[in-house]
């Protein structure tokens, strides 16, 4: 005989995880991470403003390998900007 106060966990069936209604796989992430900037040219956008979007992306919380990347590709596209100008 069982008290009243005792819970009755282990009696519940576990709830299943929804079946997923696709048969799509997720391939892992193969690209450069630089994507989003590889189009820019110098001269297309301001070298400064090229240097503040690269200070953006190197804010402390902002420390992974991608926005270190885009930050480096960005000053890049300014110097060789700057080079042009001269």
């Amino acid at each position: 005989m069982r008290r009243q106060n005792q819970t009755v966990q282990a009696s519940r069936p576990q709830q299943q995880k929804p079946k997923r209604l696709t048969n799509y796989e997720f391939m892992p992430y193969t690209g450069s991470g630089t994507e989003v900037i590889d189009g820019i040219k110098p001269g297309d956008v301001s070298a400064k403003r090229l240097r503040d979007v690269a200070a953006w992306h190197d804010h402390p919380s902002r420390q992974n390998r991608r926005h270190k990347a885009i930050a480096e590709r960005l000053r890049a596209i300014a110097a060789n900007d700057n080079k042009g100008a001269a």
